[in-house]
């Protein structure tokens, strides 16, 4: 190879995996050949048809399968070297390395990225591998074999299959008719030691098999019948035995074809456990399990009641510069604080409840839930005692017994915060839970999504959009009015759903748009259903992102609201001064000196608006609990 040139082209090295026939024996050879159709060909040899490679300073001559180069080829860690004949094709013969069986033999040759190598390789059939290795080590084999269960009479077909192989192979080869001859009486009786070990091993087998109560698996059982099978049928073509004996081995067999069909699978691997009888050491191992009746789950939810507190209130009140709030930029002032007392609710006792029926289920769907799962078995008991000093001291095997395992579960995590109200949220007020049920029954799609759909929709339609910052008017406030900004109409959209055990919650986000910042608030819906066409993924999880104040420009819906009126929603109505155009459920968030404005939660804790005597101001509220200020609503980023 250091003489030789490469114009255009570049090496490169593949395998080649070659798998004997299992009679290969150490010293026998195989031959691997190899010829060019076109294209460069290196196996340390040049073919070429386009005279783009020189060897040795010459040009290459153009052919197909020149004659006379000599090929190299590694295996095993050796280099190997044979000449191509008249036809083109170099032989080389590498020797195996096993005894009995040979692994797969892998090849390193070279070759042109362009060419197209043929690759072949052979086994070369000896006398020493078909008659000496191969039959002797099968018969001995065969002597030491025990065949007791499934596994042993497996190895006892797959020799069989060997030798049937072996007896195809002995055909194909070019041996003399008289070596023919001569490996097929061999091999015949190979087979017929075979046979008779088969037939031997049926008392073995009885024996396995009677003491079975269960199978581990399907596919334990089925090797037991078609072994069982076979055997009846090797048998039945013996000519060694008498017609009576015969007769009474396939009468055996069938008995046990029978029970192997009765006898059940394992419904559980076998296990154990240990405990402690003061200074016993009890083992119990449970084998042979097989259902005893159908899995019984129980299931509770953690409930965490609420009850009602007085606590102090602390309000700061910000004066709106200019006393307007429609306007996109409004700032405020500080102007005084105010201190009353205010009720609030607050967690009190946690209550775990029996989801015993449909009903309770259904209401805490989205509460945190935990539950144990009984399996009942029955099968076979045995108990193992040992003294202090580990020395078995009582074994005690009893059948038929029942067997009952638990196991926890957690079966939902804790949504419960999402579908209950909070402030400005008022989801258990009766007019909310009222439409919000009446949207649900007149919804054509009664799923969670579809009822979620429908309440957004509902808000989409009916209340129309009004430039202020914060919460003004909260959720029975903005129904009341018909109007209200993003927060609002999220606080209305939120308690919809909540007032129907739909879980929702609160995103508020500043973004960039247009070279310049800006704010929006709008509602999630959790749902692991099927995308809708309103609510569309946000952070690629499991919460929807539906926005009651977006501008829909390419749909439209009729609906029906119940009171025997059709309204038609179209597209491209002006619903708000920055919601019109932006995609707010996907866009990257504000960020500031490593201060990101994004926020989700249960409740939107924004500042409140409210007119005192004609002027405008931005109210702000702590709450003394427990001797600490913690902030109510307001300053949320």
């Amino acid at each position: 190879m250091s003489k030789t040139i490469f114009v255009n082209n570049k090496a490169k090295i593949f395998s080649l995996g070659i798998k004997a026939p299992n009679y290969v024996i150490k010293g026998d050879k195989v031959a691997v050949e190899s010829y060019l159709t076109r294209g460069d060909n290196i196996l340390n040899a040049i073919y070429t048809t386009n005279n783009n490679v020189v060897k040795d300073g010459l040009n290459i001559n153009k052919s197909n399968k020149p004659s006379g180069v000599t090929m190299i080829i590694e295996a095993n860690n050796k280099k190997y070297t044979s000449k191509s004949s008249s036809t083109g094709v170099a032989e080389i013969k590498i020797p195996t390395l096993s005894s009995a069986t040979s692994p797969s033999l892998k090849i390193t040759v070279l070759y042109d990225k362009k060419g197209e190598p043929k690759k072949k390789a052979t086994v070369k059939v000896s006398y020493k591998s078909l008659k000496k290795s191969y039959l002797t080590n099968i018969k001995s084999n065969l002597k030491k074999l025990k065949v007791s269960d499934y596994k042993g009479y497996s190895k006892v077909l797959n020799y069989e299959k060997q030798i049937k192989q072996y007896l195809k192979d002995v055909k194909k080869s070019k041996l003399s008719k008289t070596n023919k001859n001569n490996f097929n009486k061999l091999a015949n009786k190979v087979l017929s030691s075979i046979n008779t070990k088969k037939i031997n091993s049926l008392t073995a087998l009885t024996k396995t098999i009677n003491n079975k109560r269960t199978f581990a698996s399907s596919s334990e059982k089925k090797s037991y019948s078609s072994q069982l099978k076979d055997l009846k049928k090797t048998i039945s073509n013996s000519k060694d035995l008498t017609k009576k004996s015969k007769k009474n081995k396939i009468t055996e067999i069938n008995k046990l074809i029978n029970k192997v069909n009765k006898l059940q699978i394992q419904s559980r691997t076998p296990f154990s456990t240990t405990t402690y009888e003061g200074s016993t050491k009890v083992v119990t191992k449970w084998s042979d399990l097989i259902k005893a009746k159908n899995d019984y789950t129980e299931i509770t939810a953690k409930v965490v009641t609420k009850k009602k507190i007085n606590v102090t209130a602390i309000t700061q009140y910000f004066v709106i510069v200019d006393n307007n709030i429609s306007t996109e930029n409004e700032s405020s002032d500080y102007s005084h604080n105010s201190i009353s007392t205010k009720e609030i609710l607050v967690d009190d006792k946690v209550t775990w409840i029996l989801l015993t029926n449909d009903q309770l289920k259904n209401k805490y769907k989205w509460y945190y839930q935990n539950g144990t799962i009984s399996k009942y078995y029955k099968g076979t008991k045995q108990v193992l005692k040992y003294d202090k000093s580990g020395k078995l001291i009582s074994n005690k095997t009893y059948y038929n017994q029942q067997c009952t395992e638990k196991s926890s579960k957690i079966f939902q995590s804790d949504y419960s915060s999402y579908v209950n109200p909070s402030e400005f949220c008022e989801a258990d007020n009766p007019e909310i839970i009222n439409l919000a049920n009446n949207i649900k029954k007149n919804s054509s799609d009664k799923s969670d999504i579809g009822v979620a759909n429908a309440i957004l929709k509902w808000v989409q339609l009916n209340i129309q959009y009004e430039l202020y910052g914060d919460t003004l008017y909260g959720a029975l406030g903005t129904l009341h009015a018909k109007k209200g900004n993003c927060a609002d109409q999220a606080h209305l959209t939120v308690a919809l759903m909540r007032a129907i055990n739909l879980p929702a919650r609160y995103v508020a986000k500043n973004a960039i748009f247009d070279n310049e910042r800006k704010g929006h608030g709008w509602a999630n819906f959790y749902s692991n259903s099927t995308i809708s066409d309103i609510f569309m993924w946000h952070d690629l999880d499991d919460w929807l992102c539906g926005d009651p104040v977006n501008n829909r420009t390419t749909l439209t819906w009729n609906i029906n609201f119940g009171s025997g009126l059709t309204a038609t929603y179209v597209g491209n109505k002006k619903l708000g001064y920055h919601f019109n155009e932006y995609e707010w459920c996907t866009v990257t968030p504000y960020n500031n000196s490593g201060i990101t404005y994004y926020f989700t939660g249960y409740s939107l804790p924004s500042s409140k608006l409210e007119n005192i005597g004609g002027q405008w101001y931005r109210l702000y509220q702590w709450v003394e609990i427990n001797n600490e200020s913690v902030p109510y609503w307001g300053n949320y980023w």
